[in-house]
């Protein structure tokens, strides 16, 4: 039983620990970016949200049991990087679009799933990047559409439909670099370790 809560620990600890990164990194320099169709920064919208990414491949690895940290490092980050949003007083504003995000990407993998396309990490089966970017666009779909009935009631007339595609380009453009990202990271290991075991010598 403490194994497994070790386990369980450093899985929570590693999931948290990387949105709040990536949180961090796109508030700080893709949220002050203003929106090139709205012209002013947009508080809930981003052109390129990494933690989707981060969503899609904790939900890829763990299933269902990802979501709990999943929330707690978006709860985190919007803690750290997005305080005037605990200045409205209507809490649908940051709980909502927060759990949101988070169940699209869940909701996503299922219907993959019922529809004979498991995209779910098994052992003995090779990760298909390219399904799990299928998937990627799928959630951001299903965010980017549920995100536009939420905001529905605060947004302009005609801004509904900005909302829906900036949802949707940003969380598939973020899914994209963060997958770059790690692919060359994972390269340039492999390269590393080659190199320290003297296969390049």
């Amino acid at each position: 039983m403490s194994f497994l809560i070790r386990c369980l620990t450093k899985r929570s600890v590693l999931i948290i620990t990387t949105f709040v990164v990536c949180y961090a990194i796109t508030a700080s320099v893709f949220h002050a970016m203003p929106d090139p169709v709205v012209g002013d920064p947009q508080p809930f919208v981003s052109l390129m949200y990494l933690p989707h990414g981060v969503s899609i491949l904790a939900i890829m690895l763990f299933g269902w049991k990802a979501l709990p940290a999943l929330l707690a490092g978006n709860m985190i980050g919007d803690v750290l990087f997005k305080p005037d949003m605990f200045q409205t007083s209507d809490a649908i504003m940051w709980v909502g679009p927060m759990c949101i995000a988070i169940l699209s990407s869940y909701l996503a993998f299922e219907v993959f799933r019922c529809i004979g396309k498991n995209s779910y990490a098994r052992e003995g089966i090779e990760i298909s990047w390219k399904q799990i970017l299928a998937v990627g666009c799928a959630a951001a779909a299903i965010n980017a559409l549920a995100q536009k009935i939420v905001f529905s009631d605060i947004l302009a007339a005609g801004h509904d439909q900005i909302v829906y595609w900036s949802y949707a380009i940003g969380n598939v453009w973020g899914l994209f670099v963060f997958l770059c990202i790690l692919m060359f990271g994972f390269r340039w290991a492999r390269l590393y370790r080659r190199a320290n075991t003297g296969l390049f010598d």
